[in-house]
């Protein structure tokens, strides 16, 4: 057997000896021996990512300082997917609520709205944009509260001081958030979008008519009667379209895990009369039963 030449490999480094004396093991600061079971994706870290030029965090005092107004307007416009939310949660906090009521409340619209934010975020946002406050049960601002060390004594008899017990944090809608809530105009944005949409009109009526049934309309019923109308096959759209954007207008509402009909909902529904909505849904199961079995004779031909 003819001896291999090797000699094109003699420029390669040395072995890598991760137990050389010489190995930087700093590359493992921070990894924890347990960290190799974490198997789920992992947020990056905001500490670590550099701030675009020019973006205040909403945490800087530059940022703090501009009317809370004007922070307010930028967080809505910024969050526009968010805005009912944010509405909602500004409104449940008209009078002083607990971290653990706002946190339930975000839970009640969580269950329908899929947000990437946890409560607690949102409730940041919109402390720092200045749309709502955190005071202690005295009205004090939160952050001016000074907790008074107590002095305990160990079991030797010896005293010592120890931290006191921090007041109960309460969240209250500000000025500036109210003044949202009190401009936001749903009936007037709905029927902007109602002018922009003309043509989906009757998709609009039939799922605030379903909705407006007692027992509310189940997101399989809505898509049963809609999915398949030929007014949204091109270009393809699907009941959930047109179901969010009635919600982010407050026409609708989930409740007891089926959509219902607000009073606005019930309102612009009346306005609806003349709408033409001629569609039926069982007409449509029939044809998609034809077309299906139509398709299934013509698989084996041959052109």
């Amino acid at each position: 057997m003819t001896e291999r030449d090797n000699a094109a490999f003699d420029s390669f480094e040395e072995e890598y000896d991760p137990l050389a004396d010489d190995f930087d093991s700093s590359i493992f600061d921070g990894i924890e021996e347990d960290d190799e079971a974490v198997t789920e994706f992992l947020m990056p870290d905001p500490s670590r990512i550099e701030a675009v030029e020019g973006t205040p965090s909403r945490q800087s005092d530059g940022y703090r300082q501009r009317p809370a107004e004007e922070r307010t307007a930028e967080l809505f416009t910024q969050m526009k997917p968010y805005r009912l939310m944010l509405l909602q949660l500004i409104r449940a906090c008209q009078q002083p609520r607990t971290t653990e009521e706002m946190l339930q409340q975000f839970e009640q619209l969580h269950a329908n709205f899929k947000s990437t934010y946890s409560g607690a975020n949102l409730l940041s946002m919109l402390e720092a944009a200045g749309a709502i406050d955190c005071i202690a049960e005295d009205g004090t601002p939160y952050a001016q509260v000074e907790v008074e060390p107590v002095v305990k004594t160990d079991e030797n008899g010896v005293e010592y001081l120890a931290p006191g017990e921090a007041p109960t944090m309460l969240w209250v809608a500000a000025e500036a958030g109210l003044a949202m809530v009190e401009a936001n105009n749903p009936q007037q944005r709905i029927q902007q979008l109602f002018a922009k949409e003309a043509v989906y009109l009757p998709i609009f009526k039939r799922i605030l008519r379903l909705a407006a049934a007692d027992e509310g309309v189940s997101m399989a019923q809505l898509s049963g009667a809609i999915d398949e109308d030929p007014l949204i096959q091109e270009p393809r759209y699907f009941s959930q379209h047109f179901l969010k954007n009635l919600e982010r207008h407050e026409a609708v509402a989930w409740q007891g895990n089926r959509w219902h009909t607000t009073p606005l909902g019930r309102q612009l529904l009346e306005e609806m009369a003349d709408v033409d909505d001629s569609y039926s849904p069982s007409e449509a199961a029939e044809q998609a039963r034809i077309r299906a079995i139509a398709a299934e004779s013509t698989m084996g031909a041959v052109w």
